[in-house]
C-alpha cells in the first residue's frame, strides 16, 4: 500500500506526510551563524612574531643558551662544572643532577646569559674527556 510502512511488531502504520523516515534529521533553511567572514589574501602565523629574515640571521637566538652535559663521572660536582664553564661568560645556572639519595646521575645543566657563550663552550668541550670519561 502506498504511504504505509511496517512498524515494530508487524503492524501497518501510516507515515506523517512530509516527515523523514525512521526519525532521521530534517534539513531546514536556517542561517549559518558560524561563518568566519572573509579570509585574508595573505596568511600570517598568529603565534610567531619573528620575521623570517631574523630567523635566518640568528637574531632570534640572542637569548640564553642552555647546555646539557652527559656521561659525567659520578665524582664531578657543582663546583667542578662552575670552574670549567665559567671561562666562557656569565652563567645563570650550573648544576649537576642528583637522584633522591644524593648520588650523581652523571648529567649536568649549564645555562648562559648569552647564546654565543654556550656555543663557545660547546665547541671547546664537546667530546673532551673529564675524569676519564668523554
Amino acid at each position: 500500500a502506498r504511504g504505509t510502512a511496517r512498524g515494530r511488531g508487524g503492524a501497518m502504520t501510516r507515515r506523517k506526510s512530509g516527515g523523514s523516515p525512521r526519525g532521521g534529521v530534517q534539513k531546514r533553511g536556517r542561517a549559518n551563524n558560524y561563518s568566519r567572514g572573509p579570509l585574508p589574501d595573505v596568511w600570517s602565523h598568529d603565534k610567531f612574531s619573528e620575521s623570517p629574515a631574523a630567523i635566518r640571521t640568528g637574531a632570534a637566538r640572542a637569548g640564553t643558551g642552555k647546555l646539557m652535559i652527559s656521561n659525567l663521572d659520578f665524582g664531578v660536582n657543582d663546583s667542578d662544572i662552575n670552574e670549567l664553564f665559567a671561562e666562557f661568560g656569565p652563567m645563570k645556572k650550573a648544576a649537576v643532577h642528583y637522584d633522591k639519595s644524593g648520588r650523581s646521575l652523571g648529567t649536568a645543566e649549564v645555562v648562559y646569559e648569552r647564546h654565543s657563550d654556550a656555543v663557545k663552550a660547546l665547541k671547546q668541550y664537546n667530546g673532551v674527556p673529564l675524569d676519564g670519561r668523554p
